[in-house]
């Protein structure tokens, strides 16, 4: 379950990305007390896996959606500056480095969030980080 303060609300949050996968023909898995997972199918038999947390971060609680591309030092050829022109043309999502890893995130104010902008953001971070997963590694690992 994802955790806040508000447990009816992460219930709302929770049944509509179940509802979301299950429309989707894609997976939805409750991963921690703090994670869940939607597994996304996308074109050529590829998925996606996407995690969702609800944190607090600054003044407020957020609503976060990441998904792995692939671990830094295994591709060296990969060129930061090109991943930084990359974010320029993406409008929910944008590329990052977190723990070694280069990731597709997406964030958002959890109060001022809609399904559609929820919906919008998801499918942008799986069919980003896919596509840079696909270009570096030819694999689809995440």
């Amino acid at each position: 379950m994802i955790a806040t303060a508000n447990p009816a609300t992460n219930k709302h949050v929770q049944n509509y990305l179940r509802g979301l996968a299950e429309e989707v023909n894609g997976k939805y898995t409750d991963y921690s007390d703090d994670t869940i997972i939607v597994t996304i199918p996308l074109s050529d038999g590829r998925y996606q896996n996407v995690k969702g947390y609800i944190i607090p971060r600054g003044d407020g609680v957020m609503l976060e959606f990441m998904s792995k591309v692939c671990k830094m030092e295994d591709y060296p050829n990969i060129s930061l500056a090109e991943l930084l022109e990359l974010n320029n043309g993406l409008c929910y999502s944008k590329i990052l480095l977190k723990d070694g890893y280069v990731e597709v995130g997406s964030s958002t104010k959890y109060e001022l969030c809609t399904y559609d902008q929820v919906r919008y953001m998801i499918f942008e971070v799986a069919r980003v980080a896919d596509e840079l997963e696909h270009r570096f590694t030819g694999a689809d690992v995440y």
